[in-house]
């Protein structure tokens, strides 16, 4: 390197000539400590910063991950379902009814054969009665009306079973409801279907009887006039 050169690249440095010719003849170790001091400071704070930035990217992907696992905790918490309240009938069998002796329970069941609730000339048990009586009000079907189609239906048996293999007082065709259903069932089963049709024909109660017993209205009234005669005598 020329001496012009290195004049102008000590002086920078703010040494004299002499001064750098001193420090390269006996001191030249100790040059790097005296003329980089600010520049050890910047590497020192530039340290300093680069751990403290690694340390709040570690905190950040810390918490980010303690924040995903919560949220997949309270994913995985099944939910709390209540159950839905269970109905209570306004009327209660009597001779279910607790803490009553059975001259009390007699005295109830008289009473609501006197109101004709239920029926000696109904061939059902009185449970069955009440049955019926309360799946057709829940649809919307007279009660006479159901008792003439159960009626025509099965005459009344239980355990009527049809040629297409409808069975029960309803006659229910195990290929769209199920088999085997109790009597009970049935009824209720029965009652819940032709609600179903009464409702998709808009409350026309003979196309609601013809699609209960044809499965779509097919226009003929014949079923329907033979459901609502025998509805008649129940009235």
């Amino acid at each position: 390197m020329k001496r012009e050169e290195r004049k102008v690249l000590d002086l920078r440095k703010g040494y004299t000539i002499d001064e750098v010719e001193e420090l390269r003849n006996g001191r030249l170790i100790k040059m790097s400590s005296i003329e980089y001091p600010s520049y050890k400071g910047r590497r020192k704070a530039k340290t300093r910063r680069t751990t403290t930035m690694a340390l709040v990217f570690a905190t950040a992907v810390v918490l980010a991950v303690l924040s995903l696992a919560s949220s997949a905790a309270r994913a995985e918490e099944p939910s709390i379902v209540k159950e839905p309240e269970p109905l209570i009938k306004e009327m209660v069998e009597p001779m279910q009814t607790v803490g009553e002796d059975s001259m009390e329970a007699e005295k109830i069941e008289a009473a609501l054969i006197e109101q004709g609730y239920f029926r000696e000339d109904v061939p059902l048990s009185y449970e069955l009665q009440d049955v019926l009586r309360t799946a057709s009000e829940a649809n919307g079907i007279p009660y006479h009306v159901a008792l003439g189609l159960i009626e025509t239906e099965s005459g009344f048996d239980p355990e009527a079973v049809s040629s297409a293999g409808c069975y029960g007082l309803a006659q229910l065709n195990p290929t769209y409801f199920p088999s085997g259903l109790s009597p009970a069932d049935n009824l209720t089963t029965g009652m819940d279907y032709l609600g179903y049709q009464l409702e998709c024909h808009n409350g026309d109660l003979e196309a609601a009887l013809t699609a209960y017993n044809a499965g779509h209205d097919t226009g003929a009234r014949w079923y329907a006039e033979a459901v609502l005669g025998a509805a008649e005598k129940w009235q």
